[in-house]
């Protein structure tokens, strides 16, 4: 018979240490980040940012993490899509669909946001459609903020973070989800 090593509560590897730690470490990364915003340092995300319009459109470009000309730094990840427009380019109720990002930005009353344009039944891509989004392949259809209105899905689109790029665009983060109740007031 072999014994086996199980760690005992308190210690490296138990079941009630290791989520402590995992979150600790995390934390302490996210603390790590706000000192290096704070002194001046490159941030890689904000919530918030300024407003204009230049009713340009791309798709594909990516933020450099530049000034933009105007003295702003990008606080965007290097990943965000840009999508080439600024914030006020975006009307109420009108999905923009971005095709480098697979995603859609949407503003309502509550400002802009954006949403995976991936099906979450098999994965095809959604066009937006009425006042919601279609899947193609199987006939699921979704409203404008991903709430499944006609099977076969049965999750949410999901919701994913945007940020301003140096040039004062729209971006999207696709490796950052958010809760659908987020509105961004750009």
């Amino acid at each position: 018979m072999t014994k086996r090593f199980l760690p005992t509560a308190g210690e490296p590897g138990s079941a009630d240490e290791s989520p402590a730690l995992v979150r600790r470490s995390f934390l302490l990364g996210c603390a790590a980040c706000g000192v290096a915003a704070c002194s001046g340092a490159t941030a890689t995300h904000t919530d918030d940012a300024g407003a204009g319009d230049d009713g340009g459109a791309g798709d594909d470009a990516s933020t450099d993490g530049g000034d933009g000309g105007d003295g702003g730094a990008s606080m965007c990840p290097s990943t965000a899509k840009d999508t080439g427009k600024m914030p006020s380019a975006f009307a109420a109720g009108k999905p923009v669909y971005l095709a480098s990002a697979f995603a859609f930005v949407v503003r309502d009353a509550g400002g802009l946001y954006a949403l995976t344009a991936v099906c979450t039944h098999q994965g095809c891509t959604c066009t937006a459609s009425g006042n919601g989004f279609y899947c193609p392949c199987h006939g699921a259809t979704f409203d404008l903020s991903g709430n499944v209105t006609l099977g076969p899905a049965r999750l949410p689109l999901k919701h994913y973070a945007l940020c301003i790029t140096g040039n004062g665009t729209v971006a999207i983060d696709t490796k950052t989800t958010v809760a659908a109740s987020t509105r961004y007031p750009f």
